[in-house]
């Protein structure tokens, strides 16, 4: 870096964010099938890197994917695995997945969202394509709306982009009204469905043998002003049922972070390179 420094006027750090961001619970990296949202990007999308193995992941065998986040990457995994297969048949989706996904056993797709439903992290148009899949039943869980609705999410819905992407998801998915009902909508295995949680963190990973079984998640509810709302762990009581979540997969999409360079100051606690302004600051 020195000697890039000694010979241009400026230097562009433009290396990307090749690690992945943790949920920091125990088992997350040893636990078959709890996956960093990259590792299955790059298996549907024929990655030189992919190193997927079917014993991780394999749409012929496991039914119900689990995926922490709602931002966009979460929204193309769900509508991968959801959508009609015969319907990739003309994109440059590689052999061996086209294979899998025709054989694939995948009716269940959960997203889990720390903050509520108008804080999630996916546009509009993403979440109205994934939803309007063909034979695709969505739902999200009434409760979890109804507290994801604090007087500063009513403020935040007074931004269009924000109201609009709320008024689509309250008009188009269907409520599951409590842990009964969840059970009922669970148990139609010929029924594929997306599921979008609110208020909810994984706070303990369950495996079976080494493999995923599911998680405990955490009830959470919001606290500050419209648009600054932080989830923090609620009080309340949940129903076990809708808090003792099970999956075949579970698929961490929190994010990337960044790796240090040598010669070049980096921030390890948040993995970042301390900058103002876009210009690195020197130690």
């Amino acid at each position: 870096m020195n000697d890039l420094r000694s010979h241009y006027s400026a230097v562009i750090l433009a290396y990307g964010a090749a690690s992945d961001r943790e949920l920091g619970l125990d088992g997350e990296n040893t636990i078959q099938g709890v996956l960093p949202s990259r590792r299955i990007v790059e298996y549907y999308n024929g990655s030189l890197d992919m190193d997927l193995t079917p014993i991780e992941f394999n749409p012929e065998e496991h039914e119900h994917i689990g995926i922490v986040g709602n931002g966009n990457i979460a929204c193309d995994i769900a509508r991968m695995f959801l959508k009609d297969p015969s319907l990739f048949t003309s994109s440059d989706t590689p052999a061996n997945v086209m294979s899998a996904l025709q054989r694939s056993k995948v009716n269940t797709v959960q997203m889990i969202g720390r903050r509520g439903i108008t804080q999630a992290a996916f546009s509009t148009k993403e979440i109205r394509e994934l939803a309007s899949l063909d034979n695709l039943k969505t739902y999200m869980v009434l409760p979890e709306v109804q507290d994801s609705m604090t007087e500063a999410s009513r403020t935040e819905t007074l931004d269009r982009a924000i109201g609009r992407r709320t008024k689509f998801l309250t008009d188009s998915f269907d409520l599951i009204e409590h842990g009964e009902h969840y059970e009922d909508v669970m148990s139609r295995k010929n029924e594929k469905k997306l599921i979008l949680r609110w208020l909810r963190s994984p706070t303990a990973l369950h495996s079976e043998g080494n493999r995923i079984s599911g998680a405990t998640l955490q009830k959470m509810s919001l606290e500050g002003d419209a648009k600054l709302q932080r989830a923090v762990p609620s009080t309340e009581a949940d129903e076990d049922t809708l808090r003792d979540y099970k999956c075949d997969v579970l698929v961490k999409s929190i994010g990337y972070k960044s790796l240090p360079m040598s010669g070049v100051p980096f921030d390890n606690k948040r993995a970042i390179i301390p900058h103002e302004f876009g210009c690195v600051k020197d130690p």
